[in-house]
């Protein structure tokens, strides 16, 4: 929905003008996607029938005597199954947090309909004056504020909102020299600030996850690259 309305006029006659604009802007909808979260096995540390996974706490390095080539060596897993006592608390509470699968499969199994919105307001202002019949003087400024959020599957993990505000203001001095001859000084200044908070922000994550001394309070980055 998209609404607003302006207004103008003179304040002194053949001299002073002003005019206001109001607008506003508010929408909602779906945002949809597939997001990747563990099945029931794989929280419990069973990983029958994918790659090997091996134990990090059985890394050897072995060296070739002859070729004096060093290989690193680990034990697998049996069975492809981590031990319960092998599991991290930490990470067992993290991944608490987490959707469930709603669709089959190891990948993109979960899909997720979440409803967004967005609010943004906008307001114009401007005077135009005439100093005399060669200077006419005007100035304007449009202030506008935006808060809409970015929306992810684990919802408020991982989303966080956008609260901006943007400025432009100008004056500027139109002078006519002559029938043939315009100058216009103008001064502008443009700016924009924004702030973004996390859904996740001083709900108190770390102390339920169990993270000490955590140096934020919000929902743990997590990212897992490379071989297991």
């Amino acid at each position: 929905h998209q609404w607003g309305g302006t207004v103008g006029g003179p304040i002194l006659r053949d001299k002073l003008f002003f005019f206001f604009g109001f607008d506003k802007l508010t929408s909602t909808g779906l945002s949809t996607g597939y997001f990747t979260t563990p099945t029931a096995d794989e929280r419990k540390g069973i990983f029958a029938g994918l790659p090997t996974i091996y134990d990090p706490s059985t890394t050897t390095t072995v060296t070739d005597p002859v070729t004096g080539k060093t290989t690193v060596e680990r034990t697998a897993f049996k069975d492809n199954t981590i031990p319960q006592g092998d599991l991290n608390a930490q990470a067992l509470k993290i991944q608490s947090f987490l959707p469930a699968p709603n669709l089959p499969g190891i990948a993109n199994n979960y899909y997720y309909s979440v409803n967004n919105y967005t609010n943004i307001y906008y307001y114009n202002g401007k005077l135009d004056y005439n100093l005399n019949d060669k200077h006419h003087l005007n100035g304007s400024i449009a202030y506008g504020t935006s808060n809409y959020p970015t929306i992810t599957a684990t919802a408020p993990i991982g989303e966080y909102t956008e609260f901006g505000t943007d400025n432009a203001t100008q004056v500027s001095d139109t002078w006519t020299i002559s029938p043939a001859k315009v100058n216009e000084a103008r001064f502008a200044m443009i700016r924009f600030v924004g702030n973004w908070i996390g859904g996740d922000f001083g709900k108190g994550y770390p102390q339920q996850i169990g993270i000490p001394n955590p140096l934020s309070d919000v929902f743990p980055g997590i990212s897992t690259a490379g071989a297991i």
